[in-house]
């Protein structure tokens, strides 16, 4: 989501004028990206940039804040190209290490989750948990990344999960896939499944 958001002139800023905002404040523990264009040579730069900043890597919110002055200016400059989503991969020495882990663990954990699956990459994951023979439990909302009927699927790690389930998250030695979104941090996750960029 790009939000485009009206901002008083730029020679009324800092003198308390009605509604003046300072939207990196407002908005910067909440968005990916924030930005005020002063400049109107860099309106293309900068809108490029919020799309390229909101679809890669862990995709979110970016806010572009537009003074009202710079409504109205023109100038001479190039567009910009059109975004570009870049796809992200383990590296194959991550591979390596997750798999050391995986074979070192004794109670791992697999949770699916996030943006960026197409039906390949769930058909990936699934010959993944078969060779591995690792447990696999799906984020809130994401219990089409995984037959929920296959034998390595152990329920929906959402508002509701299960006794075992979570007495199943809390003895895991290794989790991988994707990462919990409520701030909790974890020594023994890894992440290369689920998000890009994650």
């Amino acid at each position: 989501m790009i939000l485009f958001i009206g901002q008083v002139a730029r020679d009324q800023q800092y003198r308390e004028a009605f509604q003046e905002v300072d939207f990196r404040q407002m908005f910067g523990p909440l968005a990916k990206w924030v930005v005020q264009i002063d400049d109107t040579s860099r309106i293309p730069e900068l809108i490029s940039q919020a799309f390229h900043r909101a679809v890669n890597g862990r995709p979110g919110p970016v806010v572009v804040a537009l003074p009202e002055d710079i409504l109205t200016e023109m100038a001479e400059v190039s567009d910009a190209g059109p975004y570009k989503r870049v796809l992200m991969t383990p590296a194959a020495e991550q591979m390596t290490a997750m798999l050391q882990l995986l074979e070192q663990s004794e109670r791992p954990l697999m949770v699916l989750g996030g943006s960026g699956w197409d039906a390949e990459s769930v058909h990936d994951i699934r010959l993944f948990v078969e060779q591995q023979d690792i447990p696999v439990t799906a984020s809130f909302r994401c219990q089409d990344l995984f037959d929920n009927r296959h034998p390595n699927y152990v329920g929906d790690l959402g508002f509701a999960a299960s006794a075992q389930l979570s007495s199943a998250v809390r003895d895991a030695d290794l989790f991988t896939g994707s990462r919990f979104s409520n701030g909790r941090g974890f020594d023994r996750w890894i992440c290369c499944f689920g998000d890009p960029g994650t």
